[in-house]
């Protein structure tokens, strides 16, 4: 299994277990998954999209300062219902 498939199962699986709840920030999120950060953070992006393609995660139009990128702005999510994903 590629990391980018392996960390979007991550998140589909914190998506199930709702240890996050409300809004978050893609950081906020990482910290809760047990999976290895890619050689680049970069690549975050990409996983980021492909969960919003597959209805996992939506923005929520709202952005939070983000710490590893000293406070500069980042969008926020919430997860979407499991009946509401796409298949």
């Amino acid at each position: 299994m590629s990391w980018s498939a392996a960390a979007l199962h991550a998140i589909d699986a914190l998506s199930q277990a709702r240890v996050l709840r409300g809004h978050f920030t893609i950081e906020e999120m990482r910290a809760e998954i047990s999976i290895e950060d890619p050689h680049d953070l970069r690549a975050w992006g990409g996983v980021t999209q492909m969960a919003i393609k597959a209805k996992i995660i939506e923005p929520t139009g709202e952005f939070k300062g983000a710490r590893s990128s000293h406070q500069s702005p980042k969008p926020v999510y919430r997860f979407v219902p499991v009946g509401f994903r796409s298949k």
